[in-house]
């Protein structure tokens, strides 16, 4: 039953010339234009040029692979070509040449990261590409002065850096909070600040975690009734329920959030109370409810296990908004359709 209602009440989801960079100073001869594709390259700082590539030279993605071979040799001839490439697509294989064996590939790609250094675009890939940095850490082999400047690069942009710790979700954000806290690259204070607001809900739990340890019960509380996070509540109801701090009338407000699990836990604690849910909903008939309202009671009437007659009397009241007509209304959201509560009078 509650796949049924989750489905139909939807809870809330300078780049460098290739051609360029692949030629030899004197060996490559200029072939005509019907030998030559003309293909667009994206540029995050610049706008949309055309360039044209030599179709008998081998592309980008062919020099990358060059990169991973087995092949010392065809590694450091890749390494090479690529010296004067600044390409996004180059900067993780980079990274992992920073740990070849052969030493002159190591030299190579150091340098490499020397002169991408002086280039706007760096640090901003530092961040992007922290996941393989990181990585480089675990290695055996490693050229200690590149991973500091690649570090401290990290550690330098700070508004991008923290922009991304907010919006990224998934490894990227939580392996840049250990760092940061690590090695301190953002103030406590602050990194709780951001930690609270972040997509991420493991980078949310290490501001969880401090308030639950560190603040008062009444600002717990304060948070638990405020935050629009699912974590944030069920965390802090938990705590403040195993405290014994709830009384009836906090439950009762959790028992109409809009998350299921919390409503789910906030439905127990009052049974732990022997709560009149009967009693209740006889005060609060669906006819004064709101059309929010109305949708949390037909979640709180399966809990229950009320009779079907009246859960299908709420059914009754939902008006399906179409796709084409939702996003006209409500954006992309309303893309597959909105369901409406409407009270009839």
């Amino acid at each position: 039953m509650f796949f049924f209602l989750k489905k139909i009440f939807g809870l809330p989801k300078q780049y460098s010339n290739a051609s360029e960079v692949l030629k030899e100073n004197d060996s490559v001869e200029v072939l005509d234009t019907q030998h030559s594709n003309l293909i667009t390259l994206e540029n995050e700082n610049r706008s949309n040029q055309w360039v044209s590539i030599d179709a008998t030279e081998p592309d980008l993605n062919e020099l990358l692979w060059q990169l991973r071979s087995y092949d010392g040799y065809m590694r450091q001839s890749a390494l090479e070509r690529l010296k004067d490439c600044y390409q996004n697509e180059l900067f993780p294989a980079l990274l992992f040449r920073l740990s070849d064996y052969v030493p002159i590939n190591q030299k190579l790609a150091a340098a490499h990261f020397q002169r991408w250094s002086e280039r706007p675009e760096f640090s901003q890939l530092c961040v992007d590409y922290f996941l393989e940095i990181a990585a480089i850490q675990q290695r055996v082999r490693t050229v200690p002065e590149i991973e500091n400047l690649l570090l401290n690069t990290v550690a330098e942009n700070k508004d991008y850096l923290q922009h991304t710790v907010i919006s990224e979700q998934g490894q990227l954000p939580r392996v840049l909070l250990a760092y940061i806290e690590k090695y301190q690259w953002i103030e406590h204070a602050k990194l709780l600040e951001l930690s609270k607001a972040a997509k991420d809900q493991i980078v949310r739990k290490f501001w969880l975690d401090h308030i639950a340890q560190n603040e008062s019960d009444p600002k717990l509380l304060f948070e638990l009734k405020h935050s629009q996070f699912r974590d944030v509540q069920y965390h802090l109801f938990d705590v403040l329920y195993q405290r014994k701090i709830l009384n009836t009338e906090d439950i009762i407000e959790l028992w109409h959030s809009r998350f299921l699990s919390v409503m789910d836990y906030a439905y127990f604690a009052l049974r732990q109370q022997n709560f009149d849910f009967e009693n209740y909903f006889n005060k609060h008939p669906i006819t004064l409810l709101s059309s929010q309202q109305a949708k949390i009671r037909a979640y709180q009437w399966v809990l229950f296990k009320g009779e079907q007659a009246q859960f299908f009397e709420i059914i009754e009241k939902i008006e399906i908004i179409q796709p084409t007509d939702a996003i006209k209304i409500y954006g992309k959201k309303g893309e597959k359709g909105v369901v409406i509560i409407s009270i009839k009078k």
